[in-house]
């Protein structure tokens, strides 16, 4: 187990560039502005550090969890990140919507 450890250790940072990329891809598709991927990203990417963070105060964890908890919370969080932005641009439109027929109205 000491060399699957060893070959997961140093492999963990391809895995998450290729996720990145893969994920940046999918959110420029799927949205509507260039720059909301990269703060969808930032935000992700912040959660992941955190969570990886928090592995000090509990301890050791397995090489198969660290191989694999960033990719797979990437990939997670990616959906609903996009889904949290899509509800985010509807309530907007929906306050707008609101705020003009109040307007209109009076």
């Amino acid at each position: 187990t000491l060399d699957t450890s060893i070959v997961a250790d140093s492999e963990i940072i391809t895995y998450v560039i290729v996720a990145v990329i893969l994920v940046l891809i999918v959110l420029m598709a799927s949205l509507d502005s260039y720059v909301v991927p990269f703060l969808l990203l930032g935000n992700i990417g912040l959660a992941i550090l955190y969570n990886m963070g928090s592995n000090i105060f509990l301890g050791q964890i397995s090489y198969i969890t660290k191989a694999i908890a960033a990719v797979l919370q990437l990939g997670v969080t990616t959906d609903f990140s996009i889904f949290l932005y899509h509800k985010y641009l509807h309530l907007i439109l929906l306050i707008r919507v609101i705020l003009v027929s109040h307007h209109r109205f009076l």
